[in-house]
């Protein structure tokens, strides 16, 4: 029997306190919740293009109020973020984080309309939700708050307070999202923890939780030859001047080798290198664990669609580079003419756009006037930088309250998490997990989906035996509300 079906086989995990009620409100609700999930979905709310957006933030706000809770749209100087607050009159206190907003898409490259949200069967997985948001992060959102409702149907009201942080500029790197926890963090500082929600399931069945993620500085570089002793000043030139005029497009080339070796696996910038902190004896036994569960080489190959790794590096040595290090990608490059035929010229200008990973103890305030020192060092004091955003890197550590329920509400339901000591993409948790609000935070909950940010996102609602269904997940929020309630 696999880890799912001996998890539904079995009682619910409360000791004392079944959740049975709840249960079967929830198996009972299926259709009316999956209703509500599609309609989450349809409401789009595409951050890049503003379209939607604030209507997404009024839709959520209704759902809350009619959860019982009291709910407001907390402008910033940006899209608004959704602020509720449900008062079960309890001594413990939740705080719910996640995004309402959805990255933008290209409809014609979707086999199933994005903002249909139909249900569709998978190869090997079951029954899934297609659309844009299903995963990220609306799905998760709406099995929650659909657990919510039942709980408050059957019992009453649920068993301690919620704050519920939805933020609509996620997608965009959360540039405003700092203003709105400036003027909340009195009230977010109160919780006992805050659950941002997630489908923790891989497409193994085995549940992944991740107690905290690196950070990051999206910024660009621009080599112009308005500020090259030697370049083109005001427009391009034929390339066959380039014998007496210097080219702007080979100055940027020459200063982004500067920042990392050879093709990019380790930074250069040694201040950025000298305030990464070493890794603890915990990380080490939370690596040495974590591969004694997955194989990093045998997994990213396939999901990656690559042949090997940097340094040709296995295991547990691969897995703490993926997790530790910090990483600088050239997202983009452009100059001149990249049209068809040929067009011989020397561009006026060139420009790049990088991002760098932050790890603990890189900041994000540090990043670039230490990129701005490593550049001047090296005579490239005329290449322009633009930072365009960023935000620091955040952990929890393993010993939080909330961790250690979630890790038992897992464990209740016959699952063994593999621990991530980071997770490598970026969140703006450390604005929960540090001052002035410095709460414990963590992401979870059961379910899977995948492709977000790409063509034909999903969640799966029907599994098929190790995926957990849309009311599996709903159950499972329940349970881990009382559990935490409980402390």
């Amino acid at each position: 029997m696999n880890s799912l079906a001996a998890a539904v086989a079995a009682p619910p995990f409360l000791q004392g306190e079944g959740n049975a009620d709840i249960h079967t409100h929830i198996e009972r609700s299926f259709e009316a919740h999956l209703e509500a999930l599609q309609n989450f979905i349809r409401q789009k709310s595409i951050s890049s293009e503003n379209v939607g957006v604030r209507e997404c933030a009024e839709y959520l706000a209704d759902i809350l109020r009619r959860l019982g809770a009291s709910a407001e749209l907390a402008e910033t100087d940006g899209f608004p973020v959704v602020w509720g607050f449900y008062d079960a009159g309890a001594p413990r206190t939740l705080a719910v984080y996640s995004l309402y907003d959805v990255v933008h898409v290209v409809e014609s490259e979707w086999s199933s309309p994005p903002f249909e949200a139909r249900v569709v069967p998978l190869a090997g997985l079951g029954k899934a939700i297609v659309g844009r948001g299903a995963v990220n992060q609306k799905g998760p959102i709406r099995a929650l708050l659909n657990a919510m409702e039942s709980v408050v149907a059957v019992r009453g009201k649920l068993p301690l307070n919620v704050m519920f942080v939805f933020e609509g500029e996620e997608e965009l790197g959360s540039p405003h999202l700092p203003q709105f926890v400036a003027r909340y963090a009195d009230r977010l500082r109160t919780a006992d923890g805050c659950l941002s929600p997630g489908a923790g399931q891989n497409l193994q069945g085995s549940v992944v939780l991740e107690l905290g993620n690196k950070g990051i500085v999206y910024f660009e570089m621009e080599a112009s030859g308005e500020r090259m002793p030697h370049g083109p000043r005001k427009f391009d030139l034929s390339s066959y001047q380039q014998t007496v005029v210097e080219s702007p497009v080979w100055r940027l080339v020459e200063a982004l080798a500067t920042l990392t070796d050879g093709n990019g696996p380790k930074l250069r910038i040694e201040e950025l290198n000298r305030a990464v902190a070493p890794l603890t004896a915990k990380d080490r036994d939370l690596i040495r664990k974590l591969s004694g569960t997955f194989n990093p080489n045998e997994v990213w190959k396939r999901q990656f669609q690559v042949d090997s790794f940097t340094e040709d590096l296995e295991g547990e040595a691969l897995l703490e580079r993926y997790v530790f290090s910090p990483s600088l990608n050239i997202d983009g490059i452009w100059a001149g003419y990249t049209g068809d035929g040929v067009a011989t010229l020397m561009p006026q200008k060139a420009t790049a756009k990088l991002d760098l990973r932050l790890v603990p103890n890189l900041r994000a305030l540090e990043v670039m006037p230490a990129i701005r020192r490593h550049l001047d060092e090296r005579g490239f004091e005329d290449i322009a930088l633009r930072e365009l955003s960023g935000y620091d890197w955040s952990r929890t550590p393993l010993e939080a309250g909330i961790v250690e329920t979630l890790l038992a509400s897992y464990r209740g339901y016959g699952f063994e998490p593999s621990i991530w000591p980071l997770r490598p993409s970026g969140a703006p948790a450390y604005l929960f997990t540090g001052p002035p609000v410095s709460i414990p935070m963590i992401g979870g909950g059961l379910g899977h989906g995948a492709r977000q940010h790409s063509v034909d996102e999903y969640l799966v609602i029907e599994g098929e035996g190790r995926i957990a269904s849309l009311p599996q997940m709903e159950k499972f929020y329940a349970d881990f509300l009382f559990a935490l309630a409980r402390g």
